[in-house]
């Protein structure tokens, strides 16, 4: 994200939260931060923000936000391995009955 596009987010959350009244220091704390983001995240994050929290949010705060954006655009499944071998339905019982003895006996 560029300076000014820092500057602009910094603009809508005094416009969400009008209270907080940001010095020189904050405003350079925020931009720093959000620079190394994606503007697109970090807008979302801001409307997740807007929606849930009454006061200015702190940087933790947003930094949660952002990761929960952030991780939404992963795919939440596993890619499947194609099968090496398969095995009848007297093998598949044995290996099932097998796997009884060792492995639930474990929980025990």
């Amino acid at each position: 994200m560029t300076p000014d596009e820092a500057d602009w987010l910094l603009a809508r959350m005094s416009v969400a939260w009008p209270v907080k009244m940001l010095n020189v220091e904050e405003v350079r704390f925020w931009i720093e931060k959000l620079q190394p983001y994606d503007i697109e995240d970090s807008i979302q994050a801001l409307n997740r923000l807007e929606d849930t929290c009454k006061f200015w949010p702190s940087w933790s705060e947003f930094k949660i936000s952002l990761r929960a954006v952030r991780n939404s655009h992963e795919k939440n499944f596993v890619q499947l391995q194609p099968v090496e071998k398969t095995v009848g339905k007297e093998e598949a019982l044995r290996i099932i009955d097998e796997i009884r003895k060792t492995q639930l006996n474990k929980r025990v």
